[in-house]
């Protein structure tokens, strides 16, 4: 079952599932989704521009590349985090260019309470400016920002961010509370990526 922007309302308030807010935005959540705001912009290790520009990591250096996934360890690529520019209004921006891998991160903590699972959506505005993000979600047990994927296909497309735009909509569903186990994996906090290998799950 979907939950109702007034269900959804009543859990921020009650159980912190969703923090920092403020009444404005409680009252107002439309199409019972409540929008997740842009904190910082990652590149993930490749050959890219981007990557090469920002990365602390000695240029070609093969470990930033590596993705392992195995039976009983995972490697994720190193993800590099991007400066904002500053305009002179006093606006933070970041310029997303095509063919570049990127993680966003929320500005909130997302905490979901038992019984509820969080599912991380896409809005509209992005794919409608050519850009692909994936959906993840979020389950109880979970607590910490939300990372989000963005690819802009398209050569000579590309997207500007101002921090703390909307970036992503989370949909809350019911779950049965019958048999309910906690998440306990890797992921929480503000870890972008493993340290080194991992375990698998």
């Amino acid at each position: 079952m979907i939950l109702s922007s007034a269900t959804i309302a009543h859990l921020i308030r009650t159980t912190k599932a969703i923090e920092p807010t403020s009444e404005e935005r409680l009252k107002s959540i439309e199409g019972n989704a409540y929008d997740l705001t842009l904190n910082r912009v990652f590149s993930l290790a490749g050959r890219s521009p981007k990557f090469e520009e920002y990365s602390p990591y000695k240029k070609g250096d093969e470990a930033d590349y590596m993705v392992f996934f195995g039976v009983k360890t995972r490697r994720t690529p190193l993800a590099v985090e991007i400066p904002w520019y500053k305009t002179a209004d006093g606006r933070l921006l970041i310029k997303c260019e095509p063919q570049v891998p990127y993680l966003l991160e929320s500005i909130e903590i997302v905490t979901p309470p038992e019984g509820v699972e969080i599912e991380i959506i896409r809005r509209s505005s992005v794919f409608r400016s050519g850009g692909i993000m994936d959906k993840t979600y979020v389950p109880y047990g979970f607590s910490g920002h939300v990372y989000v994927s963005l690819f802009i296909p398209k050569a000579g497309r590309s997207i500007t961010w101002e921090k703390g735009a909307r970036f992503c909509s989370t949909k809350w569903f019911a779950v049965e509370k019958t048999g309910i186990v906690k998440y306990t994996g890797i992921w929480g906090g503000d870890k972008v990526s493993t340290d080194g290998e991992e375990r698998a799950y």
